[in-house]
């Protein structure tokens, strides 16, 4: 195959994946069937596809290198996801036919989550979470086929592990980032205690020690402030808040927004990049309150990113390249609700000092659990072997958020090639992102037109550049947790 073939092939195979991604996950699908569209590309997800582009990236006359490099991470994502295609087949599969009995109650399984987060009675909510487990359990087999099998076609492309191959193929210093990770533990564990005990009490009459996963879920639903977020206006607070950066929603025609209620979709909210950047796919499922607004505007902030990408964008820089970049976007845009001025404007609430000191504290909750995700994750995928991770699973994610987490998901909980480390990288780079912007344009940069212009500049260049050079751009030496820490302060001081 040639360069051309691979990336003209490489384009059309990842389209075609987010288009069986979006129907599966969105509810309009039953059955996920990611095995049909890699079989249409087998020298793609072959190891001859892989060795043309080290043979190019060998060369020093090599021109504009950064895209093939992205290039052969997406192969060398592809040739894991074509051997494991029949593990995720089954799995979202299964869980998308999956339902559970509560007492008199069908639920489907994956809207369980969904239904712990509104219920108020906390035994009915141990028992739907206990029912969640049995169908976790179910799945783990195959789960840790998928897994062992990625762990053994690393090595055989000759990389020390799997975190090798991550490392070197995304680019990730995650060693490094993990350092930082057990800082940002460190530096606000005194923090997070004090303020989840005193949520706790407050919102479930509950002490720290007594906490657990089902109860978070709950807690975190926040439904004493869902006066502020009905339904009816959620749309209409994302135009608005568009509209004051100079971005007028219905003319994002290539945007298209998917916020029915569907017995088979997924709760969790995504966007698929269809075609960048005239079709790209915005899907919610509503589940009320603050939730749903968080979640339009995290989605609606990747949306953005992809829809203003300049159509000029080779391949490489408008799909691939470094994922904490459209997270960053994501972020800074679910973060507005953490600010007290926007708030003011747009969701006038009776509680307002409160609801920004929770969603403070869910922040920090957010973070440190991903921090634990990280660590857990490079353990679980630098060895060889799977005995004794769910241990460690629960006692990294255990010791970071203060709540006993059930070993049992030690393997669901996970995102393919150490996404848990870009969604990091971005919750770093978005509080240096938003630093700027009010030092460009003010306290109330995201009313400021420039601002629209400043982050349509960014958007433009896809995911050309990495965060760290997204940092750089800005005047920074890289990515610090301080900014990040700083906010945190003086919004949960102790």
């Amino acid at each position: 195959m040639t360069v051309s073939h691979i990336q003209a092939d490489a384009q059309a195979l990842l389209e075609a994946l987010e288009e069986e991604i979006y129907l599966h996950y969105a509810g309009l699908k039953p059955d996920l069937n990611l095995s049909s569209i890699y079989d249409r590309y087998p020298g793609l997800t072959s190891r001859q596809a892989i060795q043309t582009l080290d043979q190019v990236l060998a060369q020093e006359s090599a021109p504009d290198p950064r895209r093939y490099q992205y290039l052969k991470a997406f192969l060398l994502s592809s040739y894991l996801g074509q051997a494991t295609k029949h593990f995720d087949d089954r799995i979202a599969t299964e869980e998308a036919h999956a339902t559970i009995q509560v007492d008199d109650q069908t639920i489907s399984y994956r809207h369980a989550t969904i239904a712990i987060a509104n219920e108020p009675d906390r035994e009915r909510q141990r028992r739907i979470h206990q029912a969640q487990l049995e169908v976790v359990e179910r799945l783990t087999p195959l789960r840790a086929e998928s897994v062992g099998l990625s762990h053994r076609l690393a090595v055989e492309l000759g990389y020390q592990h799997y975190t090798d191959l991550c490392m070197k193929g995304k680019g990730l210093d995650l060693y490094g980032l993990a350092e930082r990770a057990r800082q940002f533990l460190a530096e606000t564990e005194d923090r997070y205690v004090a303020h989840l005990g005193r949520a706790a009490d407050r919102y479930l009459g509950l002490r720290l020690d007594q906490l657990e996963p089902f109860d978070i879920r709950r807690m975190l639903r926040a439904p004493s402030f869902d006066e502020a977020f009905t339904a009816d206006r959620l749309l209409g607070v994302f135009r608005d808040a568009l509209a004051q950066l100079g971005i007028d929603l219905d003319e994002r025609q290539a945007i298209r927004l998917d916020v029915e209620a569907r017995a088979r979709k997924s709760p969790r909210a995504f966007c698929v990049p269809l075609h960048i950047p005239d079709r790209i796919m915005l899907v919610i499922m509503p589940q009320n309150g603050c939730d749903d607004y968080r979640a339009l505007f995290h989605e609606g902030g990747h949306a953005l990113h992809f829809s203003f990408v300049s159509p000029s964008s080779p391949f490489e820089y408008a799909y691939l390249g470094d994922n904490s970049v459209t997270e960053s976007f994501a972020f800074l845009f679910d973060h507005l609700f953490l600010d007290p001025l926007w708030l003011e404007e747009h969701v006038p609430m009776p509680k307002q000092d409160e609801f920004v000191w929770f969603t403070h504290l869910e922040e920090l909750f957010m973070v440190r659990r991903y921090c634990a995700k990280l660590l857990y994750e490079l353990g679980l995928h630098s060895s060889d072997r799977l005995d004794g991770q769910d241990d460690r699973y629960a006692r990294h994610l255990s010791e970071a958020i203060h709540v006993n987490i059930p070993p049992q998901m030690y393997l669901t909980d996970l995102d393919e090639g150490f996404y848990c480390a870009e969604y990091l990288q971005a919750w770093l780079f978005q509080a240096q992102l938003r630093h700027a912007l009010r030092a460009r344009y003010g306290p109330r940069w995201f009313a400021a037109p420039g601002a629209g212009a400043f982050l349509r500049d960014l958007w433009s260049s896809g995911q050309q550049y990495t965060v760290w050079e997204l940092a750089a751009q800005l005047g920074d030496t890289g990515l610090t947790t301080e900014p990040l820490i700083q906010e945190l302060a003086e919004r949960l001081p102790i």
